[in-house]
């Protein structure tokens, strides 16, 4: 299997592919304690979309190692790089994307797909 030519997503076009990638994963793998777990069934969002082939030909991918961890176009990137390939303001990335001790349990893939709705009605700025 050959990896998917990159495609030329908007920011925009991305978060709707990730809003897709996340309302097709089982509420069950999603756990934004973690990028994705040593044993690979749970990811949080970000984890979750770096394994979507879409998303990968865009740039968006998971280091090797025990604790994966997200990259974009091969540079090392937390929530401020995600929420720039997203195309989402830094506050939003960080209420999407992190996770604390304090927050993983409210942070349910209903929560985060009504964000990524309420997102995606937001005027495009540049």
């Amino acid at each position: 299997m050959t990896d998917p030519e990159p495609v030329g997503l908007t920011p925009r076009q991305r978060l709707a592919r990730l809003r897709k990638v996340i309302a097709n994963t089982p509420a069950q793998a999603i756990h934004m304690s973690a990028w994705v777990s040593q044993c690979g069934t749970t990811a949080c969002i970000a984890g979750h979309g770096a394994q979507d082939p879409v998303l990968q030909a865009e740039g968006l991918e998971l280091t090797d190692g025990p604790w994966p961890s997200p990259t974009v176009n091969g540079n090392p990137v937390g929530n401020i790089g995600l929420s720039e390939f997203f195309g989402i303001s830094n506050d939003a990335g960080t209420v999407l994307f992190y996770s604390d001790d304090a927050r993983p349990r409210h942070q349910t893939k209903d929560r985060q797909l009504a964000l990524i709705d309420r997102l995606l009605k937001e005027p495009v700025t540049t």
